[in-house]
Order: structure tokens, then sequence, then C-alpha cells
């Protein structure tokens, strides 16, 4: 299962005149046209966000949250920061390189670009929802806003994901598609930017946006449908359209989301064809990217899968990604945290208190599983924690959990996590690195063959699924509430003690 996060998103209300309630004093925007984004390159730094919400209404626990994609590992990040009464916030979080961000989707759906160095501003209304920026790059920002709002008002016609599979059943149709798509969306743009003049930057983001958006339907459908399973003919068409498509982007200058599942999906691809020719894994990949720091970025982002699997990379590994990767940056923040899982997973100590169960009898029933992993807790209330080492929401959830855990420490309350098609490895490693542990903690990886029979059972939600057991070990919840709403949670787990 993937995830696709929007990049166009719509907020319906006009902007607001933006306040001086800060702790400093906003800087004023630069009426002049910046240099364009590009070439692209890393550098270590950071970004902070600063803000306020009106007519906010607080509550302990609520937090203000920013996600983007991470570009040494290539999976969606979140990183949070505490709302205070008076509905303001500051988050500054570590920025590689000019980058799609969202920002707090739990109130606003805003989305914008994050350049390294930069400090952002903004204002939002929670009851006529709505949202300006201030700072130096205040007029981009704003244009971006603007040109979400508009654009989403347009009568055109949504595909999203969960329909090009549906609707476009041959890979000749869904090119056609996306060909018209991105002529009537660059149409829009040129008519738009008549009608605004945005700056430049603003131009060169939405244009990058918008070519992805198109390529990247194209490469998912690949993956996703037809593997290795296209003809040669086939293939030199689509490869030879997708790289028309790309051509216009030219140097965007900053990483997109979309941008990372393109050229993640290029590689797939490519390294499964090899494999089914019985070539070297990289040899068609190498003839098919040709910018040498697309070579060096999915260079990393395919080392950094070893450490997402809980595998730290080895001195020969190393040795030969230095060969390949010249880019400092990139490189040196892979091996810190190549060296940060070597120490995390040397670190027994922290698992001391913990209980893990990876061996079981053999269990044909889901309701032999259920007993099997509930009873030695009779007696306690159990908070069931079905999760996945690959599944971020199930991660973003753990952030929660350290003061949950506090507030239960001396009651009869067990915390039950049961991982779902997560390898030991894996499982391992992000026990750890999530602190997943203490001593009302247990741990569970099912084999395959149990965890369907479980899941075809008890699950009725997605991932991450949250059950309370009674003390009696009766199932009371499949649908317990989650650990970032702390309030239900407590009224719900109080019920049963």
């Amino acid at each position: 299962m993937f995830r696709i996060l929007p990049l166009l998103l719509l907020l319906s209300s006009p902007l607001s005149v933006f306040s001086q309630q800060s702790e400093k004093p906003l800087h004023v925007e630069n009426r002049k046209d910046p240099a364009p984004f590009g070439p692209l390159h890393f550098r270590n730094d950071s970004i902070t966000i600063k803000g306020i919400y009106k007519n906010y209404r607080h509550a302990p626990g609520n937090l203000f949250k920013v996600t983007f994609m991470d570009w040494i590992s290539s999976k969606i990040v979140h990183h949070t920061a505490p709302i205070d009464p008076a509905g303001r916030f500051t988050l500054t979080l570590p920025l590689l390189a000019e980058t799609d961000m969202a920002i707090d989707d739990s109130r606003f759906k805003e989305r914008t670009i994050a350049i390294p160095g930069e400090t952002i501003y903004f204002e939002a209304d929670l009851k006529d929802a709505s949202f300006r920026y201030s700072g130096a790059n205040a007029r981009l920002h704003n244009e971006l806003h603007q040109f979400s709002r508009e654009y989403g008002k347009r009568n055109a016609p949504p595909y999203t994901y969960s329909e090009w599979f549906k609707q476009f059943n041959t890979l000749p149709v869904l090119r056609d598609t996306m060909r018209n798509a991105l002529r009537d969306n660059l149409r829009y743009l040129s008519t738009w930017q008549q009608q605004h003049r945005p700056e430049p930057r603003t131009m060169q983001y939405l244009r990058a946006t918008m070519i992805y958006e198109t390529a990247m339907p194209l490469t998912q459908y690949l993956y996703f449908k037809e593997k290795a399973a296209l003809s040669p003919e086939e293939e030199a068409i689509h490869f030879r359209f997708l790289d028309s498509i790309i051509a216009l982007n030219g140097n965007s200058g900053h990483l997109s989301e979309n941008f990372i599942i393109v050229h993640r999906d290029f590689r797939n691809y490519s390294n499964g064809k090899a494999r089914t020719l019985n070539l070297d894994k990289d040899s068609i990949y190498q003839t098919r990217i040709h910018h040498p720091r697309e070579k060096e970025i999915t260079e990393i982002w395919f080392a950094a899968r070893y450490l997402k699997e809980g595998s730290t990379l080895k001195d020969n590994q190393l040795a030969e990604l230095r060969t390949k990767v010249q880019d400092t940056v990139l490189l040196n923040n892979l091996i810190r945290r190549n060296n940060a899982l070597n120490a995390l997973l040397s670190d027994d100590q922290m698992l001391a208190s913990t209980r893990f169960y990876g061996q079981f009898p053999d269990l044909k029933t889901p309701e032999d599983i259920f007993a099997h992993i509930t009873t030695p807790y009779r007696g306690k209330v159990i908070y069931l924690d079905l999760w996945g080492t690959w599944c971020s929401p199930c991660l973003e959830m753990m952030q929660y959990m350290p003061g949950i855990k506090k507030e239960y420490a001396d009651k009869d309350v067990v915390f039950l996590y049961l991982a779902i098609k997560s390898p030991e490895a894996a499982w391992q490693k992000t026990i750890r690195e999530y602190k997943m542990t203490g001593p009302a903690v247990v741990h569970y990886r099912l084999p395959d063959d149990m965890q369907d029979a479980f899941e075809k059972k008890y699950r009725t939600t997605g991932y991450p699924s949250y059950f309370l057991i009674d003390r009696n070990g009766k199932l009371i919840s499949a649908s317990a509430p989650w650990p970032r709403d702390p309030a239900a949670l407590h009224a719900a787990i109080n019920k049963l003690l």
C-alpha cells in the first residue's frame, strides 16, 4: 500500500490580515524577485516555523505538525511541536534542501515549499479558516497558497490514486489521460500567471509540481500493475513519453514528494527488469537515468533501505557507496544514521524490562490466537496495538505513548503490541528506535498464517488498529481511541479498571 499526499490543496476562505502577535517582529517580505531555485544542492541546515492560531481552544497534548519526505531514507517523516494555551508554537527542524512541506493537516490542509535557513511565520484563524504567511519569503508562500485555493475551484476531472487503476486499465489510456491533464494544467497555470504576475520561484515550483504529478501515476502504474511485464516496444514508448514530460521540468531546484516516487519507481522497475533478464541489477537503471545527482540520490535511498529494515551497512558496502556518491552531505548523513543504528542495536539495557514473544504453538483459529496472547494478563486491562514496521501512521502514534504509559505505571494496565508483516530485524530495530519499552509492555510477532487469521477475525479498520480488553479477557472494543486522543483513551481505560 502506498500513500500519496495531494500537492495542490484548497482553503476556501479569504486571507486574513497578519497580526503582529509574535515573540519578535516579523520580517517584511521583499517585493524584488529573488533568484530562481537551483541548481539542486544539499547542505546541513534547518528551518524554523513560528505561528499562532486565533480562536484556538487549548487542550493538553495538542500538537502542530509538518510532514515531508526525508531525502536520505525517501520515507515520509513528521515533526511536531506543542501548541501553548495562547495558540502559539515554534518548531525548528533539520532540512537538507528545498522541499515540499505539508503544514498541520489536522487543522489546515496547506502545502508550501520549505527553504533551508528560513523562518516561516504564519497566522491562521480557526473560526473563519483564514491563513496568511509573513517573513522573508512571504510573497512566495502566499502566492502558492492563493494558487491552491483558486486551482481547487476549477471544474476539472479529479484523478486520484484510488481511481487510476479502476478507470485506466491499460497503459496507453493512462498516458493519454495524463498527457491531456498536464496540457490543461499548464494552460491554467499560464493564464493564472498573466492575471497575478507571481514571482519566478512560484511559477518554477508550480510547474515542477504539475510535471511530477503527471509522471508519478505513470511510474506507479508500472510498479504496481505491470512490474517487469512490458514488451521492449511498449517499454520504449512509455519511457520516451516519461522522458519527454520530465524534460519539461529542466532544473526545478527543489525536491518534491513525487520526484522521489518517480525516481524510486524508475529504479525499482529497472532492477526488476534486470533480474528478469539475468543482468546486473543496476545495468538498466544506469542507462535510463542520465543526471549524476539523480543517480547519487537513488544510491542513498537504496542504501538507506538496509537501515529501514533494521540492518546496518557493513564496511564493504560503505566502501562501494563512497565510489558511487560524491555528495558529502548525503553520504555523511547516511553514515551518521548507520552509526546511530549500530549504537541503538547494541544497547540491550533499554529492553531489559520488556517482554518479547516471537515463537508460538501451532494455533489454527483466531479465537485460539486471541486467547493465547491475552490469557497471561488476566486481571489486567489490555490496550492492544495492531501495527507494522512499514506503517507510517502506526509509528507516528508512538510519540504519544510515553505519557500514556507513565499515567498507568502503577495500575493494572498492559500495553500489548502485535506486529503484522514485520521482519524480525525491522521489528527489533523499530521497538528500540521508538522506545516501545517498559515493564508493562509486551511484544508479539505472529507467523504469517496466524497474522492473516487474526486480522480476518478482529481487524475492522486500517492500520494501526487499537483494541481494549477487560480484566476477564473479553474484547470490549476493536476500535479503541488512538494515542493521539489521550483524554478519550484515559476515559476508556479508566472505565475498565
